[in-house]
Parts: C-alpha cells; structure tokens; sequence
C-alpha cells in the first residue's frame, strides 16, 4: 500500500490496493443517511398501519410510503442536513409536521451512514364537534361571523416515555342566521387522557355591525376547556369596544379624571389656557358647558367649546389665583347606542409667586376675615381647620401677661401651639351647582382672643406661621403644590 502524502484535503482519498496495483476512490463530498420512525394512537398507543408519510429534504421531495403493521417507516439515502417529515392524518386524525436534522456533512470522513429515529408519534383521535353561539351585546344572534379556533396540540410525542403535546390545529366556521357555528375535527380530549392541555382558543374578529366604519366589537379571544365545558352550546358575547358610561379618560382639569380626595392636587392651568377633556367616546357637538366662579356666579364672558371627535376643547377668559367651577353634559352616539355623562370639578389660575392677605373684622360676630389672593387648602374641606399643635396664629399683643409684647406663649413668635380652642378655619363657599367645595378657599376666618376681657388693641399685627404646623396632612398648601408661605413681618396681618 502506497503511503498517502501528508497535507491532502479530507474531502478526497485515494486508496492503493495491492491487488493489480490499481488505484479506487471513495468520494464523501454528498453523504447520505436513513430517516425512520413509528406512528402510534395517541389515545392507545396502539400501532398505525397504512399512515401516509412525506418527506422533504435537500430540496427533493420523496416519495410517499406508508407505515408497516408494526406502524414504522423509512426513508433511505436522505441528504445530511435538515429534513421535515410530514404525517397524513387518516380519517378522524390529525397529521403532524416533524423536523429532523442529521449533523453529518460533505468533508466529513469516514462517511457513517447516520440513522435519525423520530417519535413514537401519537396521532390526536379528531372526530369530535363543538359548536357555540356568537351574540351581540344585546343578545341578537351574529350570523356570517367567521372565526377561527386553536387546539393546543396537534400530535403527542413519546419518545421520552410520557406524552407530550406538540403543535396545534386550526379550525374555521362561520355562524348562521341563528349565531350557531359548529367546528368539525376536535380532538377527543376525553380519550387523550388529563395530561393533555384540553384548551381550545377561539379568535373573534373585529366586528362592525352597521359597516358605519365604527367598531361595535374590537376583536378578541375566548377560551374554552373542552373536558369541562360548562353547557353544550356555550355563548359568547361581542361586547362593545366601550364601557357602558361615557367617561373622561385625560384632562388638563385634573380633578375631572378621578374623585378629589384628601391631600390630593387639583393642579392649576396657565391664565387664557384652554381647557381640553378627553372622553373614552366621540361626543356629539351639542356638549353643553357652564363656568362659574368660586362663589358660583357666572363669568362676564361666556367661555366657547368646540368638538372634534372624543376631545372637548373650552376656551374662556380667566385671571391669576382663581377658583373655577366647570359643569359639562356630553352625549355620545355609537352606532345606535346612544350615552351620555354630567361631568363636574373644579379648576384653578396659578397665582402670582407673592401670595397677599388682607383682615376684615365682623362688627356683629368678632369674627375676622382673611382673604387670601388665591385659593388654599389640603383639598379636603374636613381638614381646614388649623388649631392645637397645627396653629398658625400668633398675636403681637401680650396675652400671657409676660410683660412681652410679641406672642401669647413662653417664648412666644413661633411657638408649636396657640391659645387652647384658637383655630383658623376655611370659610369655602358651597356654590350652586353639582361641583361642591374643592378644599381650596381663599377666604379663612378666626376669633381673636380677648386678653384680661379686653379687646385687643386696633392694627395688632397677626403673624401666620404656616410652617410651624406639625402634621403634613394638616398643612394648607396653593392649588399647585407651592407650600403657603409664613406671613411675618411686614407680611403680618394687621387686625382691624
């Protein structure tokens, strides 16, 4: 034997035989090998004989063969590489679709005539029907429905022993005059057994009743388990692509978006901004809007409005620091479905960076009454009433008899709390309408105190010290998040 020179390629061998001298060759540039396996009853996992088996593989499709008694195929002199097996379900089957893959190729030597051996593949029994019945929202049968459905296993893999569900089936039907469409070729989930996945996926499509260009039903699924179904003829509903209340769904008008609560902010909107409410519908143009001022008198000029589909857009005249109060009736039409809604809030003006006050004095009552540039609050009116440790108040005037005229506690301006039962509290109007009081006022009210049963002298400075107060919750703060600011000094309130 002739030796072989070093550094040849792989891919070509020549052999010297020392019979005759003569050279033979044994190429390896296309090797080939078997696909096989065995098709079984997915319920049984009797032997399948007769079972039509294709084969695609290096771009040349096979002959068909069909499995033996013992329920086994093959496929000889199938190219390396990837290979898809596909397996004719008989009548009140379903087939299966394989992928097989042998890792040989060309240049590999010696060639092993390499053998891939697939399943045992359980074909799905499908000889059942399911049939349901599609409705509107109202109950009125939907015919010419069509929908399509999905198994979650199309064929059963044992070939680790236990089954496994692999792949899917698809169905589709379309509905009566009566709502009635009926899938024929179900699997027989009862006879497959518990470990097999018995879910049916059912696809409805996007549904326009009145081919108006607007959706009654904006598509979806609904999922069925087929070994526990609940009726025979289950129903499904196309239930509109809205909630059953108009509703608004963004707004500048923060507080048109959710019910206002304790502490929460109404926000504030630029003077001349408009104001913009989103709905979850398109409202008709006849909306009708009504702002009125914090005590509930309408303004000098009425706002406009205007629609374009789902947004409302109000354009009025406003002032810094102000208090609005915003009514809306808005009617929506769906095809022929017709909603509507009562929307009402409050909204307010950011103020200018300096807040003012200024003292008025009921002769009547003793009461006096601060009045605010604008609105302030914790957005609960349950909550505006300052006293005990979350007092504000500090007299220049000596109500402890200190002999100091500048507090009326031991060390004085700024102490943590106030004369007992001192309180300042929000006098917030209750304005007509369905608005209600916000938890912003600009008007405040108190009782001065009367030391030695004397009143206190004219011009007696009042010192507010917001800053003292000690619960958060409890602190008043401008309608958009600006704590109020201590008013001492010559900010002091002067009574009258």
């Amino acid at each position: 034997m002739k030796k072989v020179p070093t550094g040849w390629p792989k891919a070509l061998l020549f052999l010297t035989m020392a019979c005759g001298g003569e050279d033979v060759s044994v190429s390896n540039t296309s090797p080939t090998g078997s696909v096989g396996g065995v098709v079984v009853h997915a319920a049984t996992r009797a032997p399948m004989t007769g079972v039509e088996v294709s084969l695609l593989a290096g771009g040349k499709v096979f002959p068909a063969v069909k499995t033996l008694a013992t329920g086994t195929f093959s496929f000889r002199g199938v190219p390396y590489g990837n290979a898809l097996v596909t397996v004719a379900g008989p009548s009140g089957f379903l087939g299966a679709v394989l992928g097989a893959k042998m890792s040989g190729q060309a240049g590999d030597f010696p060639t092993s005539n390499e053998a891939v051996t697939l399943g045992p593949i359980g074909l799905v029994p499908a000889s059942r029907m399911f049939t349901l019945r599609i409705l509107d929202d109202r109950g009125v049968p939907v015919g010419g429905y069509t929908i399509t459905a999905q198994t979650t296993v199309g064929w059963v893999d044992f070939s680790s022993g236990a089954p496994k569900a692999v792949g899917e089936a698809l169905f589709s039907a379309t509905t009566g005059a009566d709502g009635r469409v009926t899938l024929v070729g179900i699997p027989d989930y009862h006879a497959l057994g518990t470990t097999i996945n018995d879910a049916l996926v059912v696809t409805l499509p996007p549904w326009d009743a009145n081919e108006d260009g607007v959706l009654e039903f904006p598509g979806g699924t609904a999922t069925f388990n087929m070994r526990s179904l609940a009726v025979p003829v289950p129903e499904v509903l196309l239930k509109p692509n809205y909630e059953p209340a108009l509703s608004v769904v963004a707004s500048n008008v923060a507080a048109l978006e959710r019910s206002p609560s304790a502490n929460s902010l109404p926000g504030t909107i630029a003077v001349g901004e408009p104001l913009y409410i989103k709905f979850n519908l398109p409202i008709q143009s006849t909306a009708a809007v009504s702002v009125t001022d914090e005590q509930g008198a309408p303004l000098p000029e009425p706002p406009s409005s205007s629609v374009q589909g789902d947004l409302l857009k109000i354009v009025l005249a406003t002032s810094p620091g102000n208090e609005y109060n915003l009514s809306i009736h808005a009617v929506a039409a769906v095809g022929d479905r017709i909603v509507w809604g009562d929307f009402a809030a409050a909204f307010f003006t950011r103020g200018p960076e300096k807040i003012t006050a200024k003292a008025t004095k009921d002769s009547a009552t003793g009461m006096v009454r601060l009045t605010f540039s604008e609105p302030i609050g914790t957005g609960s009116h349950d909550s505006n009433n300052l006293a005990g440790e979350n007092c504000v108040m500090f007299f220049n005037a000596d109500l402890d008899k200190s002999g100091i005229p500048i507090g009326n506690a031991p060390g004085e301006l700024g102490h943590a709390s106030c004369e007992s039962g001192r309180s300042l509290r929000s006098v917030e109007p209750d304005p007509p309408g369905p608005v209600g009081r916000s938890g912003y006022s600009s008007i405040w009210e108190f009782l001065p105190p009367t030391p030695g049963n004397a009143a206190l002298p004219s011009a007696t400075p009042v010192h507010l010290l917001f800053s003292r107060i000690a619960s958060p919750s409890f602190a008043p703060r401008r309608t958009d998040g600006r704590p109020v600011p201590d008013f001492t000094g010559l900010d002091a309130i002067l009574l009258p």
